[in-house]
């Protein structure tokens, strides 16, 4: 005989770290002596982001990885389903 597992509905409220990518291209006035320096460069962009953060377009981000953090809230719904 088979055994009956029961399921419940919950409502549940969670948060979600996402890893988003997307190429930018900017045009940003850099100190001279970094601007043929990609590592120097890289460190000045980190450092401004205020110069190029108008640039990013939403529309072209891609999720690259998406984790569950925390669970906020758990409210049970009392409903419950049978399943074989």
């Amino acid at each position: 005989m088979a055994r009956k597992r029961k399921n419940k509905t919950v409502a549940v409220s969670f948060s979600i770290t996402e890893t988003v990518t997307t190429d930018v291209e900017a045009e940003v006035t850099v100190p001279s002596w970094i601007a043929d320096d990609w590592e120097r460069l890289l460190d000045w962009l980190e450092a401004n982001e205020s110069a190029w953060i108008d640039e990013i377009d939403p529309a072209a981000a891609c999720v690259e990885e998406r984790d569950i953090t925390e669970i906020l809230d758990v409210e049970d719904t009392d409903a419950e389903d049978e399943t074989d």
